[in-house]
């Protein structure tokens, strides 16, 4: 019952993921690939990495579930970065129409996920130093 219940906040939260996502896709791709990616195109490639890491996990969950939690984590993020690359370096293309490959593509997936990071981080410390500050 909790993977269904699991499953079906996944599904419900993707439009959302993907949203909050499309910025760092659209910076990544800029920074790395020199090609200005429009909002739709981001949103969608958003879209489809996260129904796909959504079904890949459903999938592997009779597997994940006989693994402790760093058996979990570690499989999980392997399985996240393998496909996420492959999406991205199949889907963004190059200014000549190509693909761009796995490897940029992962470079596109680890950037904009950094930087998608650093921004969580940083609206965290001004947060708590705007909290200590009311105090």
């Amino acid at each position: 019952m909790d993977f269904l219940i699991s499953l079906g906040k996944s599904i419900l939260l993707l439009p959302i993921g993907a949203l909050l996502e499309v910025p760092f896709i659209q910076l990544g791709n800029r920074i790395l690939i020199k090609k200005k990616l429009s909002f739709g195109a981001a949103f969608m490639m958003a879209l489809i990495s996260g129904g796909a890491l959504i079904v890949v996990h459903a999938a592997l969950y009779p597997i994940l579930v006989n693994l402790g939690d760093t058996g979990q984590n570690a499989l999980s993020l392997a399985v996240a970065l393998a496909l996420a690359s492959g999406l991205y370096g199949y889907f963004l293309t190059d200014e000549e129409g190509r693909s761009i490959g796995y490897l940029k593509g992962l470079g596109v997936v680890l950037l904009s996920s950094a930087l998608f990071g650093a921004v969580l981080l940083l609206v965290a410390l001004v947060i708590v130093i705007a909290g200590g500050q009311l105090r």
